[in-house]
């Protein structure tokens, strides 16, 4: 579940830096936990409210119209797009981060 980690120190034994692992971790995600609940609420309210929405209601309407389908539908494709998009270059991106780790430690 967590990446494995080498034990440098030869005092403390493996169970020990497994339990501080998760600790570490717990204690990371609480954190973004949150960061992000006190800032959602006003995050949504700014990107809802935002002039990249309005671009993004009248990108839907104008798909809808120039492919004569339903605004839900135009919406649900501009949608899929960006998270493809955004998929595909997430991918790439740690895929590149792992190749520099890799050629680095060799």
């Amino acid at each position: 579940m967590f990446p494995q980690q080498e034990n440098h120190s030869q005092h403390s034994a493996p169970t020990n830096d497994e339990h501080l692992i998760k600790m570490i971790n717990g204690a990371i995600v609480a954190s973004y936990k949150e960061r992000s609940q006190e800032k959602s609420a006003h995050e949504l309210q700014r990107l809802l409210t935002g002039p990249a929405m309005g671009a993004i209601l009248r990108a839907t309407r104008t798909l809808a119209t120039e492919q004569q389908i339903p605004e839900a539908e135009s919406a649900a494709l501009i949608v899929q797009t960006f998270q493809k998009l955004d998929k595909i270059w997430s991918d790439y991106l740690i895929q590149e981060g792992l190749e520099k780790i890799r050629g680095s430690s060799s």
